[in-house]
């Protein structure tokens, strides 16, 4: 076709990863520059410390590396619940079940506000119903049960498993005396490499000290906080 050709682009990836934030600019396919930014945020967001928590580490002996930015994994298939005992002990509570730490060490959720802050890690055991015949027999009063609603697959519930996955990890690797394996603590999110920008990303990244001691963190941010020029 008369006029199409190949034609020569240079893209200054310096600009990028050494500009100030919010003044970054590339001219090339919009495609070109989402990979393109995508590929280099990890190095810029560790060296320019645009996380609110990495700046909480900005002391010379704590050296950040990010892993890069992503999104949590869809949960589709079915999860399990527990009921765990309040302390009046005479009401239960049911719980879900989102990612076991070690044996029946787990951690849950009461399911009302779907946000990680409100997972905790706790002893899972029998269920009220499960509970011995003799302890059964010591009550004198039934135990209120209180069940929570069913939790459709939403955004929110991709979040929770995520997070829960991650921590699980990080709670283990400290209980072993063992550094985190990073396969299985981003074993629940998926790396943002190319198409649209997800409005809310997880930046996951490690720090580390002089001494040794390595740390895995997972932050949720708005995409908008770490590139705002328009795409």
């Amino acid at each position: 076709m008369d006029g199409v050709g190949p034609f020569e682009h240079k893209t200054f990836v310096n600009k990028i990863l050494h500009g100030k934030p919010g003044v970054r600019k590339i001219y090339a396919p919009r495609a070109a520059r989402l990979a393109l930014i995508y590929a280099l945020m990890p190095e810029m967001l560790a060296r320019q410390r645009l996380v609110q928590s990495m700046r909480s580490k900005a002391s010379s002996d704590v050296r950040i590396t990010c892993h890069g930015l992503f999104t949590a994994k869809k949960h589709e298939e079915a999860y399990e619940t527990t009921l765990l005992q309040m302390q009046s002990k005479r009401k239960a509570v049911e719980h879900i079940k989102l990612a076991c730490i070690d044996g029946n060490k787990w951690l849950v959720h009461p399911g009302i506000i779907l946000t990680p802050a409100y997972t905790f890690a706790t002893e899972v055991e029998g269920d009220v119903d499960d509970a011995p015949q003799g302890k059964r027999a010591k009550q004198t009063k039934p135990v209120i049960v209180e069940k929570m609603e069913c939790i459709p697959q939403c955004e929110q519930r991709d979040r929770l498993f995520a997070v829960a996955s991650f921590q699980a990890e990080v709670v283990r690797a400290v209980m072993l005396k063992r550094t985190a394996d990073i396969e299985a603590a981003h074993a629940r999110f998926d790396k943002v490499i190319a198409g649209k920008p997800p409005k809310q990303v997880f930046v996951l990244w490690r720090s580390t000290t002089n001494e040794g001691l390595v740390v895995e963190h997972a932050d949720e941010v708005a995409f908008s906080t770490l590139y705002s020029k328009r795409l």
